[in-house]
């Protein structure tokens, strides 16, 4: 695991908000895994971006 992102509820299946956490530097080819654990709502997810 590289990074953690605990989400902030938005008020609403279609209410998004950015979110950001940062990750540990990491060199190579990896694949990339979203865990997402919690009730309902908790992986609306619009879009990711990793930079």
């Amino acid at each position: 695991m590289i990074g953690t992102l605990t989400t902030s509820p938005t008020g609403g299946w279609t209410r998004f908000a950015t979110q950001s956490t940062t990750i540990a530097s990491t060199s190579g080819m990896h694949d990339v895994f979203l865990v997402a654990t919690g009730g309902a709502g908790v992986a609306n997810i619009d879009w990711v971006a990793l930079e």
